[in-house]
């Protein structure tokens, strides 16, 4: 492997791929399944249809309950999740415990039996979940964000979905949906921490053995067109921050201007030496909780700035944000700080690497994202390659003042 940031690469016979990042010195093993199928895929009549499948893949029968509480009768743990471009489940076990989870963990995915009783208690059980959701700030806003900068791409809706398109989601639909994505060439394994040869012969058999069909469905590439509008107010009782998110569209994860935002990233936001840290925080006590954030899919991107202040101090707060975001376009980044910038990307990578958790959903974003066991390699490159110049013209690029949108959310008075 190439700087331990490499891992192996196989395809199945049946056409699932398999990812293999061995560390012998792991005392646990992880086996995580990511079917390439997110809430993007979702249109707007069904949105959260993706999530909902998730939930069913662990209690969508009697017997889909009693394969998951099976992995924690063995001592371990298992995790389902959705994201806007795929879903992933992942066992963590003791590693003698793996051959049987690998069959469980094949049954829960590859089992299309779903029965009508749990698909009416998850579905109760996910409008909850949004409720909860709803009662977090920063998820208010972020949706606002996204609904004002994306007027028409899908990334625009929430993972889970709203209680409108929830209600109307119906078992024989869920069940077309899950033959048209659950096969296997749509299917990633990823087997990490303390594993054998034997192992992996056994993890493969039992993925590699269903009988599902074998045509992958092609995931549908979107665009935007719409126009951004400039800023979204609202209120909600009972907080007393007024949270804020700044951000404009960027650009896609294969778009070779990725690692250069990704580093602006890291000098606006990250950590308490960050830009935005200093003047709004450590210079001003403006505000306890800022960040920046660059995200990106397979056909999308944004970059923005997060902020919560005292309703008084919004103004001054946004002031601030702009004139950073204008001086990164300005003033060329100093050496010293641009190698900050790229030391703290590779040891995130590294730590990363470290964490069981974040390893796997590495793992899953290089394969979604660039079918390429050599990525996170080639990418940790790009960053340590990247120059004042190219910094300085990708900020000017794509940080275009007149393109930004502001979702606001303040406190509602009494």
């Amino acid at each position: 492997m190439n700087d331990n940031l490499s891992w192996i690469r196989d395809t199945l016979p049946n056409g699932v791929t398999a990812l293999l990042f061995p560390n012998p010195s792991n005392l646990t093993t992880q086996l995580s399944v990511v079917i390439r199928y997110g809430s993007n895929a979702d249109s707007v009549e069904t949105a959260g249809m993706a999530h909902f499948l998730e939930h069913m893949l662990s209690a969508g029968s009697k017997e889909r309950i009693a394969l998951s509480r099976a992995i924690e009768q063995m001592g371990g743990y298992v995790d389902f999740f959705t994201t806007k471009e795929y879903t992933m489940t992942t066992a963590y076990v003791l590693p003698k415990k793996l051959p049987e989870t690998s069959r469980i963990m094949s049954k829960l995915v590859f089992n299309s039996d779903f029965e009508s009783r749990n698909f009416e208690i998850e579905g109760k059980i996910i409008l909850n979940e949004i409720s909860e959701a709803h009662d977090d700030p920063w998820t208010v806003v972020t949706e606002m964000f996204l609904k004002n900068l994306f007027p028409t791409h899908p990334v625009r809706e929430p993972v889970f979905g709203n209680p409108k398109t929830v209600k109307c989601l119906s078992l024989p639909k869920m069940k077309q949906t899950y033959h048209q994505y659950y096969v296997p060439k749509n299917v990633a394994l990823i087997l990490t921490g303390s594993f054998s040869d034997n192992d992996v012969e056994t993890v493969f058999h039992d993925f590699q053995n269903t009988k599902n069909r074998t045509t992958k469905l092609e995931p549908l590439k979107h665009t935007e067109n719409g126009k951004p509008e400039k800023e979204l107010l609202r209120t909600k009782p009972g907080i007393s921050q007024t949270y804020v998110t700044i951000g404009t569209q960027a650009v896609w994860a294969r778009h070779p201007d990725v690692p250069a935002l990704d580093l602006i990233d890291t000098l606006m936001g990250s950590g308490a030496s960050s830009r935005l840290f200093v003047e709004l925080c450590e210079k001003r006590a403006l505000s306890y909780d800022v960040s920046s954030s660059h995200t990106y899919g397979s056909d999308y991107g944004y970059f923005c700035v997060n902020c919560a202040v005292e309703p008084k101090n919004l103004e001054k707060a946004r002031h601030i944000i702009e004139q950073e975001i204008a001086r990164i376009k300005t003033e060329p980044v100093s050496s010293d700080e641009l190698n900050k910038g790229k030391d703290m990307i590779i040891s995130d990578i590294y730590r990363a690497l470290d964490n069981s958790t974040i390893l796997l959903g590495t793992i899953a974003e290089m394969e979604v994202l660039y079918s390429n066991q050599n990525a996170l390699f080639e990418y940790a490159n790009k960053i340590k390659s990247i120059s004042t110049e190219e910094l300085f013209e990708a900020a000017k690029k794509h940080l275009d003042e007149n393109a930004f949108s502001t979702a606001i959310l303040t406190p509602k008075e009494s």
